[in-house]
């Protein structure tokens, strides 16, 4: 997409008209999306559509952005990086997409069992109800010990953490999908510390959850999602960490943007963070 937009008037514009695009086409859930569609976000008539998609029409107002960010569901300050070249639209989507969920949903395990009950009844059981619920469950303190094992080796009490050296200790991770030249990026770092953990968690001593082989596939897939993001999380933004940035920060200024920065960490990854201590503080 970068080459579509490189030698326009506005090429932030172009790229943002593409974000755009692909987060209509993510939102309802289809490729079919017109240029009138997406200049109706700001009411524009087909010609200053064609002019926005061309990067020939400025779009990078206040205005613009928050009217964009509502229609789309998204954080405006995603749609402002698009607007302003910090972020490039193909970023910008992964950001919105994000990593995944980040604690097992209680809802679709307990859909899973209804769809068992319903269709399987003579194999269901309350003992096998209660087994993968219990197998369900993230072993937070053993996965917090292997991360500060981590940072003790390459000797890292201060944010932020560095993903080339975590990558060094292990060399046999080969990363996947993620560019050479974005290994600095928030979403990019964030998604090489889930696949650290998915190698690490796998072959820890000290991390071997009970009855994980009797969970079905999609309860499975789901529970080692959540793993891997809360590994990430804590390799990334260790709660101790966060916690010392917390009390540095200054309360004249955006307290998510200044940690975001400090932690080379997405806003919305952060705000999840400084959640979690609060919640812990409380």
């Amino acid at each position: 997409m970068k080459d579509l937009v490189a030698n326009l008037r506005f090429p932030e514009s172009a790229a943002l008209f593409l974000f755009c695009r692909e987060m209509l086409a993510m939102r309802h859930g289809t490729t079919r999306i017109l240029d009138q569609d997406i200049g109706g976000l700001l009411h524009l008539d087909p010609a200053d559509s064609s002019h926005w998609k061309k990067g020939k029409k400025h779009i990078r107002s206040v205005q613009a952005i928050e009217a964009i960010a509502s229609q789309l569901k998204c954080d405006p300050a995603l749609v402002a990086a698009v607007a302003t070249g910090e972020m490039d639209e193909a970023e910008a989507v992964l950001e919105a997409r994000g990593h995944g969920a980040f604690e097992v949903n209680q809802a679709f395990v307990e859909t899973f069992f209804r769809e068992m009950q319903r269709h399987h009844s003579s194999q269901w059981s309350r003992d096998r109800e209660r087994i993968i619920i219990e197998a369900s469950v993230i072993d937070k303190p053993a996965m917090a010990k292997i991360v500060a094992t981590i940072h003790g080796r390459i000797g890292c009490f201060e944010a932020p953490v560095f993903m080339p050296e975590i990558s060094k200790l292990f060399p046999v991770v080969a990363f996947e999908n993620i560019p050479a030249a974005r290994t600095m990026r928030p979403y990019y770092r964030f998604e090489m510390a889930r696949q650290v953990g998915r190698f690490v968690l796998a072959g820890a001593s000290q991390y071997q959850p009970q009855g994980r082989g009797s969970l079905p596939s999609s309860v499975l897939d789901h529970v080692r999602q959540v793993e891997e993001n809360m590994f990430a999380m804590e390799l990334l933004a260790p709660f101790q960490m966060v916690r010392a940035e917390m009390i540095r920060a200054d309360v004249k200024l955006n307290f998510v943007n200044q940690l975001a920065d400090v932690f080379w960490l997405s806003r919305s990854i952060m705000n999840r963070r400084i959640k979690d201590v609060l919640l812990a503080s409380s």
